[in-house]
Protein backbone atom coordinates (compact mmCIF):
# COMPACT_ATOMS: atom_id res chain seq x y z
CA UNK A 1 0.00 0.00 0.00
CA UNK A 2 1.38 3.38 -1.01
CA UNK A 3 0.29 6.89 -1.77
CA UNK A 4 1.62 7.42 -5.28
CA UNK A 5 2.15 10.60 -7.27
CA UNK A 6 0.30 11.37 -10.49
CA UNK A 7 2.92 11.93 -13.23
CA UNK A 8 3.75 15.57 -13.83
CA UNK A 9 2.72 16.79 -17.27
CA UNK A 10 0.15 14.01 -17.80
CA UNK A 11 -3.44 15.15 -18.30
CA UNK A 12 -6.40 13.10 -19.49
CA UNK A 13 -8.15 14.07 -22.72
CA UNK A 14 -11.50 13.04 -21.23
CA UNK A 15 -12.67 12.85 -17.63
CA UNK A 16 -16.00 12.06 -16.03
CA UNK A 17 -16.87 12.22 -12.37
CA UNK A 18 -19.89 11.24 -10.35
CA UNK A 19 -20.97 10.66 -6.78
CA UNK A 20 -21.88 7.00 -6.30
CA UNK A 21 -24.14 6.61 -3.31
CA UNK A 22 -25.64 3.68 -1.45
CA UNK A 23 -29.20 4.53 -0.48
CA UNK A 24 -31.36 2.33 1.67
CA UNK A 25 -34.80 1.91 0.15
CA UNK A 26 -37.92 -0.13 -0.24
CA UNK A 27 -40.37 -0.85 -3.03
CA UNK A 28 -43.11 1.72 -3.46
CA UNK A 29 -46.76 0.94 -4.26
CA UNK A 30 -46.02 0.75 -8.00
CA UNK A 31 -42.81 -1.28 -7.75
CA UNK A 32 -40.49 1.73 -7.85
CA UNK A 33 -37.63 2.06 -5.38
CA UNK A 34 -38.32 4.71 -2.72
CA UNK A 35 -35.28 6.08 -0.94
CA UNK A 36 -35.93 5.95 2.79
CA UNK A 37 -32.45 6.75 4.03
CA UNK A 38 -29.46 8.37 2.36
CA UNK A 39 -26.47 6.53 3.75
CA UNK A 40 -23.06 7.98 4.56
CA UNK A 41 -21.31 5.58 2.17
CA UNK A 42 -21.27 7.77 -0.94
CA UNK A 43 -17.97 7.80 -2.85
CA UNK A 44 -16.64 9.81 -5.76
CA UNK A 45 -15.82 8.02 -9.00
CA UNK A 46 -13.60 9.49 -11.70
CA UNK A 47 -12.86 7.90 -15.07
CA UNK A 48 -9.75 9.20 -16.85
CA UNK A 49 -9.44 8.78 -20.61
CA UNK A 50 -6.23 9.11 -22.59
CA UNK A 51 -6.23 9.10 -26.40
CA UNK A 52 -3.48 8.55 -28.99
CA UNK A 53 -0.70 8.61 -26.40
CA UNK A 54 2.83 8.31 -27.73
CA UNK A 55 6.38 8.74 -26.54
CA UNK A 56 6.93 9.95 -22.99
CA UNK A 57 3.24 10.60 -22.32
CA UNK A 58 2.41 7.02 -23.32
CA UNK A 59 5.14 5.73 -21.00
CA UNK A 60 3.91 7.90 -18.11
CA UNK A 61 0.26 6.92 -18.53
CA UNK A 62 0.95 3.19 -18.83
CA UNK A 63 3.31 3.36 -15.85
CA UNK A 64 0.70 5.15 -13.75
CA UNK A 65 -1.97 2.62 -14.79
CA UNK A 66 0.20 -0.27 -13.63
CA UNK A 67 1.17 1.49 -10.39
CA UNK A 68 -2.36 2.49 -9.34
CA UNK A 69 -3.57 -0.98 -10.31
CA UNK A 70 -1.67 -2.61 -7.43
CA UNK A 71 -4.02 -3.41 -4.55
CA UNK A 72 -4.06 -0.74 -1.89
CA UNK A 73 -2.23 1.97 -3.84
CA UNK A 74 -3.90 5.39 -3.77
CA UNK A 75 -3.42 8.76 -5.45
CA UNK A 76 -4.68 12.23 -4.51
CA UNK A 77 -6.18 13.91 -7.57
CA UNK A 78 -8.21 16.96 -8.49
CA UNK A 79 -11.42 16.48 -10.41
CA UNK A 80 -10.17 16.92 -13.97
CA UNK A 81 -12.36 19.20 -16.06
CA UNK A 82 -14.10 20.76 -13.05
CA UNK A 83 -14.75 24.52 -13.26
CA UNK A 84 -15.81 26.48 -10.18
CA UNK A 85 -18.82 28.77 -10.50
CA UNK A 86 -18.39 31.03 -7.44
CA UNK A 87 -15.56 33.52 -6.87
CA UNK A 88 -14.64 32.28 -3.40
CA UNK A 89 -12.17 34.61 -1.70
CA UNK A 90 -10.88 35.20 1.79
CA UNK A 91 -9.40 32.42 3.91
CA UNK A 92 -12.35 30.11 4.61
CA UNK A 93 -12.24 27.91 7.71
CA UNK A 94 -14.51 25.48 9.52
CA UNK A 95 -16.44 27.43 12.17
CA UNK A 96 -16.86 25.15 15.16
CA UNK A 97 -15.97 21.59 16.08
CA UNK A 98 -18.19 18.47 16.24
CA UNK A 99 -20.03 19.18 12.99
CA UNK A 100 -21.73 16.27 11.23
CA UNK A 101 -24.25 15.69 8.47
CA UNK A 102 -24.87 17.65 5.28
CA UNK A 103 -24.24 21.19 6.51
CA UNK A 104 -20.96 22.87 7.39
CA UNK A 105 -20.69 26.17 9.28
CA UNK A 106 -17.80 28.22 7.93
CA UNK A 107 -16.21 31.65 8.31
CA UNK A 108 -13.33 33.66 6.88
CA UNK A 109 -15.02 34.43 3.55
CA UNK A 110 -15.55 37.97 2.16
CA UNK A 111 -18.49 39.75 3.82
CA UNK A 112 -21.97 39.76 2.24
CA UNK A 113 -20.87 37.95 -0.92
CA UNK A 114 -22.02 35.05 -3.06
CA UNK A 115 -18.84 32.99 -2.62
CA UNK A 116 -19.76 29.56 -4.02
CA UNK A 117 -22.42 28.33 -6.40
CA UNK A 118 -24.64 25.28 -6.52
CA UNK A 119 -22.51 22.40 -7.84
CA UNK A 120 -19.16 23.84 -6.70
CA UNK A 121 -16.73 21.48 -4.97
CA UNK A 122 -14.85 21.91 -1.71
CA UNK A 123 -12.33 19.78 0.13
CA UNK A 124 -12.45 19.71 3.92
CA UNK A 125 -10.80 17.31 6.37
CA UNK A 126 -9.54 15.24 3.43
CA UNK A 127 -13.03 14.72 1.96
CA UNK A 128 -14.56 16.05 -1.25
CA UNK A 129 -18.03 17.60 -1.11
CA UNK A 130 -20.37 19.28 -3.61
CA UNK A 131 -22.58 22.25 -2.76
CA UNK A 132 -26.31 21.63 -3.07
CA UNK A 133 -27.18 25.34 -2.79
CA UNK A 134 -25.58 28.72 -3.51
CA UNK A 135 -23.56 30.07 -0.57
CA UNK A 136 -23.86 33.77 0.33
CA UNK A 137 -22.08 35.06 3.41
CA UNK A 138 -23.48 37.32 6.10
CA UNK A 139 -21.96 40.65 7.14
CA UNK A 140 -19.12 38.95 9.02
CA UNK A 141 -18.07 36.45 6.33
CA UNK A 142 -19.92 33.46 7.76
CA UNK A 143 -22.03 30.98 5.79
CA UNK A 144 -23.38 27.49 6.37
CA UNK A 145 -22.66 25.33 3.34
CA UNK A 146 -25.18 22.72 2.16
CA UNK A 147 -23.16 19.73 0.97
CA UNK A 148 -23.22 16.20 -0.42
CA UNK A 149 -22.08 13.69 0.59
CA UNK A 150 -22.42 14.02 4.34
CA UNK A 151 -19.29 14.61 6.40
CA UNK A 152 -17.57 11.29 7.09
CA UNK A 153 -15.98 12.65 10.24
CA UNK A 154 -16.15 15.94 12.12
CA UNK A 155 -13.51 18.41 10.91
CA UNK A 156 -11.65 20.32 13.61
CA UNK A 157 -12.46 23.95 14.28
CA UNK A 158 -10.52 26.30 11.98
CA UNK A 159 -9.71 23.48 9.54
CA UNK A 160 -9.05 25.11 6.15
CA UNK A 161 -11.55 24.74 3.32
CA UNK A 162 -9.95 24.15 -0.08
CA UNK A 163 -12.09 25.50 -2.90
CA UNK A 164 -9.48 26.54 -5.49
CA UNK A 165 -8.36 23.01 -6.36
CA UNK A 166 -10.23 20.47 -4.24
CA UNK A 167 -8.96 16.90 -4.40
CA UNK A 168 -9.96 13.42 -3.30
CA UNK A 169 -8.01 10.27 -2.52
CA UNK A 170 -8.63 7.65 -5.23
CA UNK A 171 -7.81 4.00 -5.82
CA UNK A 172 -8.25 1.73 -8.84
CA UNK A 173 -11.90 0.76 -9.08
CA UNK A 174 -11.12 -2.85 -10.00
CA UNK A 175 -11.72 -5.01 -13.03
CA UNK A 176 -9.73 -4.33 -16.17
CA UNK A 177 -8.50 -1.06 -17.58
CA UNK A 178 -9.45 -0.51 -21.22
CA UNK A 179 -6.30 -0.27 -23.31
CA UNK A 180 -5.85 -0.27 -27.08
CA UNK A 181 -2.38 -0.12 -28.65
CA UNK A 182 -1.87 0.67 -32.34
CA UNK A 183 1.27 0.11 -34.38
CA UNK A 184 1.26 1.98 -37.67
CA UNK A 185 4.45 2.23 -39.74
CA UNK A 186 6.58 2.00 -36.64
CA UNK A 187 4.55 4.59 -34.70
CA UNK A 188 3.10 3.16 -31.46
CA UNK A 189 0.11 4.89 -29.86
CA UNK A 190 -2.24 3.85 -27.07
CA UNK A 191 -5.71 4.71 -25.82
CA UNK A 192 -6.25 4.09 -22.13
CA UNK A 193 -9.21 4.37 -19.75
CA UNK A 194 -8.59 4.27 -15.97
CA UNK A 195 -11.60 3.98 -13.63
CA UNK A 196 -10.93 5.31 -10.12
CA UNK A 197 -13.01 5.18 -6.94
CA UNK A 198 -12.60 7.28 -3.82
CA UNK A 199 -10.55 5.38 -1.25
Amino acid sequence: MALITFPEGLRPQTATYDLIRADAGEDGPFGELQVIERLHTAKWMQVLGFTALKGDLRRLALGFAQHIGFRGNTVRLPIFGYERGGPGGGTPLVAGASQTGRTLATDGWPNSTLVLRYGDLIEVNGGLHQLTADATTNGTGQVTLQIEPALKSSPPNDDPIEYLQPTALFQFQGGQMARVTRIDEGQVTSDLTIPLLEA
